[in-house]
């Protein structure tokens, strides 16, 4: 059967019909949209399902923390050994120079934490 493509918008949502597997329909149930393909700078979601292929062209990061989002603070203390100075940033450029900062004066040593562990790196 032929399907006559249409587009309404009334109090109750917006459709864009096009064919049983190609429209856009927003209620106050949600946001469908299905067939053809979708381009976008962000996706944000809190749950995603994927049936079939999938293809990535990029790095992944996975976690199933929130990422530290706050200011780099350093925190120092010592006794008689010498200072320990503790810095918190998802910022990578800032710790990339902070490292270049202190790291003339102080041996530096990345620790990582996620779910899987702890990754340990010291820096020459």
């Amino acid at each position: 059967s032929i399907h006559q493509a249409k587009v309404e918008v009334t109090d109750k949502g917006i459709l864009a019909f096009s064919s049983p597997t190609r429209y856009f329909k927003a209620d106050k149930s949600g946001v469908t949209l299905k067939g053809g393909s979708v381009e976008a700078q962000v996706v944000k979601t809190n749950q995603l399902e994927v049936y079939g292929n999938t293809a990535i062209f990029s790095d992944i990061v996975a976690s199933d923390n929130t990422p530290y989002s706050g200011s780099m603070s350093t925190i120092k203390s010592g006794s008689g050994g010498g200072d320990i100075g503790i810095v918190f940033s998802d910022d990578k450029e800032a710790l990339e120079k902070f490292n270049l900062d202190v790291g003339e004066k102080y041996k530096i040593i990345n620790l990582e934490v996620d779910y899987k562990g702890l990754d340990y790196m010291e820096h020459d």
